[in-house]
């Protein structure tokens, strides 16, 4: 019996730019096929081949190739008798309070809100919005809203109401 198999795949590999602080391109997004035919006995040939419709593209960067020499640096030190402490857990939203002043705040998208506050040099992650999507209760309906926090510096400051939170940065 004649064996064909046949793998799509889409291959993509990035790196953190740390000084930049994004993610880059190591190989571009590659669309393949592999395939793998085998003939039956006696003779039991194997045929791999790999086809794609347009050449891999592989960028090398000198910050590319430092994140690289770092990683593997920091890999060869780790002690392996040692157990390896994994760091907290991260949430992709934080609130940071630089105004000098008491800030508080709160998540605008829900109806019953909790006032939070953050004093001067305080950070806090945004547990809450980490789905993207907080969703209300109204008379029996449910709407989903963009995640948004307001805040109130202390003083005579005015509110600042629904800030979207749709990007990190």
């Amino acid at each position: 019996v004649n064996m064909k198999v046949r793998l799509v795949s889409e291959l993509r590999v990035d790196y953190y730019h740390t000084k930049l602080e994004v993610w880059e391109p190591v190989i571009e997004p590659w669309f393949f096929q592999f395939v793998l035919s085998r003939s039956p006995a006696p003779a039991k040939l194997s045929k791999y081949q790999i086809y794609a419709s347009k050449k891999c593209e592989i960028n090398i960067t000198a910050a590319m190739i430092e994140t690289t020499l770092n990683t593997i640096e920091a890999l060869s030190n780790l002690d392996n008798s040692k157990s390896v402490e994994l760091p907290p857990l991260l949430h992709p939203y934080i609130i940071r309070n630089e105004t000098g002043l008491t800030l508080s705040y709160w998540l605008s998208s829900e109806e019953e809100y909790v006032l939070c506050e953050l004093q001067p040099g305080e950070e806090r992650s945004l547990q809450d919005v980490s789905s993207g999507e907080i969703q209300r209760k109204r008379h029996n309906d449910e709407v989903v809203l963009p995640p948004s926090v307001s805040l109130i510096v202390s003083g005579e400051y005015t509110p600042v109401k629904s800030i979207p939170i749709e990007k990190v940065g």
